[in-house]
């Protein structure tokens, strides 16, 4: 499993409509082939910073598959208007300890 890690900065004041997006936008990405789930944090000391966490089943499902998927342009649409700056994309591989 691959975890994507999003760091996002929202224009201030627009905390709640990102919130309400990601409420619906959230769907476009789970239909995805290769979709496990899905998670949002919001910062405690900066609240209009977020961080979304999404569980793929490889790497290439989101990275081929979402990104090159028409549904990749309907995420962007619900969401990227309200990004103050461009969003912080990688991806995580756990490790055994």
């Amino acid at each position: 499993m691959v975890l994507e890690v999003v760091n996002v900065n929202i224009i201030p004041g627009k905390e709640a409509e990102y919130e309400a997006a990601l409420a619906e936008a959230w769907k476009v990405v789970a239909r995805a082939p290769g979709f496990v789930s899905f998670e949002v944090k919001r910062c405690i000391e900066r609240p209009s910073r977020y961080i979304l966490l999404i569980n793929w089943k490889t790497i290439e499902a989101h990275m081929e598959g979402f990104r090159n998927s028409p549904d990749f342009q309907v995420w962007r649409g619900m969401v990227q208007h309200l990004y103050d700056g461009a969003a912080l994309v990688e991806h995580y591989t756990t490790i055994p300890i």
